[in-house]
């Protein structure tokens, strides 16, 4: 208790959602008793104070304001003595602005627990009152919260010690809960973040991936709408391919276009596949021209070759290029581009004259040029190498990447189309394996 700030001074007491919900409640006359189904509280800060109670009885679902009633009676004894509280209309349950309903809001819904990287889902709320009124304080995402709600609490954590484990609470504090979407006329909201947003955006792309196969439809789209294009392009190519159809096809066609436009276009492709063709045309409309034209030549490959498989993102200079100078390029493309390992040495017409290693720029003199570093012998790759070839030469090779040629009658090198990666080919590679037995 002497951990929740704002209460260290007053006389206080703690007491759970689940324990009050369902107790009888005495109503000012004319009306009849009735059960408490919910409580309603004001958002304010540090946490939410408790302004009304919703009761139902044989006249139906009112309000019933706190004014008159001592905060403690809420969680003393089996009954709360409302006879002076002045309960609305029957049937009239109204919220102001400003206020939700704690257990239509919070229990049985998911949280995104950012620190944990995962989702979890509210089981109870624990509620401080002092004579100031109740608070929300903190919300509890443990299993010892769901066996309070069934009302086994007691039994389990006497067998626990028995058995000699415990059955520790999980709260939240509510000072970490930050709604991603207003509520509702009900109080309903679809998901809520322990700490902030801007910690969601520093997840790792894999995180927020588990995150959103674990959420709901609607809970998904409201944490992707937190995210920037540039986040959701990350998730989307770590997350399951059904969940990320689902999210596209929830996006209008100029957002979703914004996203593919991120993407990696080998990524692009398969995302655009899972779509039907129609609703792939309409993203596609959007799509800025260069990045268009990146995804529409790489979907004419066919699937199991390195064309498929190809990303135009890669760093390509002219051979006269100092050691000094490529560093700064390398330093400055460095976020924009995954294949920073390598620069791609290539005349005016683009084609590869040689591959230079990130260790042999740093390596090498300042004043070296690229044509003097690096390996003129090419391991490379053509749009049609089968991706069985394309396995065995990043096996032989020890690679991070390899570059893809255009083919030539002559034999040289062609125009270099882009590169292969082995991270983003080690899944197409294990799938076509996996096929063929």
């Amino acid at each position: 208790m002497a951990g929740i700030n704002g209460f260290g001074g007053q006389a206080h007491f703690l007491a759970y959602l689940s324990r009050i919900l369902g107790r009888k409640v005495e109503l000012p006359e004319p009306h009849a008793a009735g059960r408490l189904i919910d409580l309603v509280a004001v958002e304010q800060p540090p946490y939410p104070k408790v302004s009304a109670m919703v009761v139902r009885s044989r006249a139906g679902v009112m309000r019933v304001d706190l004014e008159k009633v001592p905060p403690p009676v809420l969680a003393q004894g089996r009954r709360v003595d409302a006879t002076q509280a002045a309960a609305g209309p029957p049937r009239q349950m109204m919220l102001l602005p400003s206020e939700f309903r704690v257990h239509s809001l919070l229990m049985d819904k998911q949280v995104v627990d950012v620190q944990g990287a995962k989702v979890v889902r509210v089981n109870d709320v624990q509620l401080l009152i002092d004579q100031r009124g109740a608070f929300v304080v903190q919300v509890d995402v443990g299993v010892r919260g769901l066996l309070r709600r069934i009302g086994i609490e007691a039994p389990v954590t006497r067998l626990g010690r028995l058995l000699g484990w415990k059955t520790r609470e999980n709260l939240i504090s509510w000072k970490y809960i930050h709604p991603l979407t207003a509520p509702t006329e009900t109080g309903n909201g679809p998901v809520r973040l322990s700490v902030s947003q801007q910690a969601l955006q520093e997840l790792h792309p894999g995180e927020l991936a588990d995150i959103l196969e674990d959420l709901d439809r609607e809970s998904r789209m409201a944490v992707v709408q937190q995210m920037s294009p540039e986040t959701v392009a990350e998730v989307l190519e770590e997350v399951d391919e059904t969940v990320g159809k689902s999210i596209v096809e929830e996006l209008a066609p100029e957002v979703a276009a914004d996203i593919v436009g991120e993407m990696e276009p080998a990524e692009a492709v398969d995302l655009l596949s899972e779509l039907s063709q129609d609703h792939a045309e309409r993203i596609m409309k959007h799509v800025e021209k260069d990045e268009a034209e990146d995804i529409r030549r790489l979907s004419s490959y066919a699937e199991g070759t390195a064309g498929s498989l190809m990303s135009t993102d890669f760093i390509a200079m002219p051979p006269e290029t100092t050691a000094l100078e490529a560093i700064d390029v390398l330093r400055k493309q460095a976020c924009d581009v995954e294949a920073i390992y390598y620069v791609y040495v290539t005349d005016p017409a683009g084609h590869l004259l040689r591959v230079v290693s990130l260790r042999q720029i740093v390596t090498a003199k300042p004043t070296a040029r690229l044509k003097e570093i690096g390996e003129d012998r090419l391991v490379s790759l053509h749009p049609d190498t089968p991706v069985r070839e394309v396995a065995q030469l990043f096996e032989k090779f020890g690679f991070l990447f390899l570059p893809v040629l255009e083919k030539t009658d002559t034999g040289t090198p062609g125009r270099m189309l882009g590169v292969v990666g082995l991270q983003h080919a080690l899944d197409e590679i294990r799938e076509h394996f996996g096929q063929e037995g």
